[in-house]
């Protein structure tokens, strides 16, 4: 599974990519990719998100977690 992140990620729309992910793990996938190719600004408030993902794949065996940029 990948996510694609777009744009700036910051406090307004780090809560999008948050419930994106929340979608996701209903039935987790095997492994998930957040993307952050096509971000043009991440701020502050972005690494909470992807660091609680990465506590989350930990929880379900087999998965895994993965960043681009």
């Amino acid at each position: 599974m990948v996510i694609t992140a777009r744009g700036d990620f910051d406090a307004v729309t780090s809560p999008d990519l948050h419930d994106a992910i929340a979608e996701v793990f209903v039935d987790p996938p095997a492994v998930l990719v957040i993307d952050l190719t096509e971000t043009a600004f991440f701020g502050a408030a972005g690494p909470p998100t992807p660091t609680a993902v990465c506590w989350a794949c930990s929880v379900w065996t087999g998965s895994s977690f993965s960043t681009t940029r």
